[in-house]
């Protein structure tokens, strides 16, 4: 650590070194990381994507849906969790997502996706690693393959 940092500053710097560290050992653990929330709706676990603002899983978290996580997704396979938060407001647990929503500008209705879209969407948010592309579009693929995807406009 370098002398003269603040307290915060000191309390940040340790807390993305150690965060950086944990993305590492998933990574070598084969899971592949994404910036996302997971929500469950009608019993469906939801993948949620493109929700930079925190608006449409805030929405969620408002009308009383179970939000397993609102920052990270981490995946290998048909499974995904998400990195536990203090925000989350049911058990943190390890499974198939059903559906796939990605969070777009406008006030359109509800648009349904294809494989490819959803894919790319996701793909967009995966968390920089040393895996090579190949490896994440694979990972992205095999998760969401078989899920429903939608673009819905951010709530207001």
């Amino acid at each position: 650590m370098a002398a003269g940092l603040s307290a915060g500053d000191a309390v940040e710097a340790v807390a993305e070194r150690c965060r950086a560290r944990v993305l590492d050992h998933l990574s070598v653990g084969g899971w592949t990381v994404a910036w996302g929330g997971i929500v469950g709706v009608d019993g469906q676990r939801v993948l949620v994507v493109g929700d930079a603002d925190g608006a449409y899983i805030g929405h969620a978290r408002a009308a009383g849906w179970p939000v397993e996580g609102d920052d990270l997704v981490v995946f290998r396979g048909r499974e995904a969790v998400c990195l536990p938060q203090p925000s989350s407001t049911t058990d943190i647990t390890a499974g198939a997502v059903t559906s796939v929503v990605v969070v777009g500008r406008g006030d359109g209705p509800r648009v349904p996706l294809n494989t490819g879209q959803v894919v790319e969407a996701l793909v967009a948010v995966t968390v920089r690693s040393w895996k090579p592309p190949a490896d994440v579009l694979r990972a992205c693929v095999e998760l969401v393959g078989g899920a429903d995807g939608y673009r819905v406009p951010a709530p207001s």
